[in-house]
């Protein structure tokens, strides 16, 4: 017979500074790009370089990762962790009809997710809470925020049911060893 234990986690989010200017720097980049669509399973999203996803060479990944620093630094220090550090980056967009399906990063430890287009907040990420078999939909996220959470919280994209575009840029870390507790 199997026990079932409750247990917390966190998830932490921070609001970018600059994001106004890395927006449209990030949707010109994206504009520039072929048109690459995800189709898999209950799984399609309208335009993605995942496939690249650990190719740090692209343009956009550099200045992604130094947007993002300070609040890497200070995620890390309320994790107690002696480093983040992040492994795969990706952008994907979420058209009419679009949706990524329940999943996880398994194989990193921890997810992230920055909201560089979010007009409907509708559009959120949702978690999957197994000890209460209930999605977690009533976390504040708007766009311009970083949302970091352990990666085998099953998580996924609802499916965009309005004309309005959501993009995002996810990635995936590994942690050092924990720093102090509490």
């Amino acid at each position: 017979m199997t026990r079932e234990v409750r247990l917390s986690t966190v998830g932490l989010i921070e609001r970018v500074e600059g994001h106004d200017v890395f927006k449209k720097y990030m949707l010109n980049y994206i504009d520039d790009k072929p048109l690459n669509r995800l189709i898999e399973r209950n799984t399609d999203v309208s335009h993605t370089d995942w496939d690249e996803s650990g190719n740090e060479n692209r343009e956009y990944v550099n200045k992604f990762t130094s947007l993002i620093s300070y609040n890497m630094k200070t995620i890390t220090n309320r994790l107690s962790l002696s480093y983040m550090d992040i492994t795969d980056v990706w952008f994907q967009q979420y058209s009419r009809n679009a949706e990524h399906s329940w999943h996880g990063h398994f194989g990193s430890d921890w997810a992230g997710i920055y909201y560089v287009e979010m007009p409907n907040e509708k559009d959120k990420t949702l978690l999957w809470d197994y000890h209460s078999s209930k999605i977690v939909d009533d976390i504040d996220l708007h766009e311009g925020d970083m949302f970091v959470f352990p990666s085998t919280i099953l998580h996924c994209s609802p499916l965009n049911i309005t004309d309005i575009r959501k993009t995002v840029i996810s990635f995936n870390m590994k942690v050092g060893d924990v720093t102090r507790l509490y």
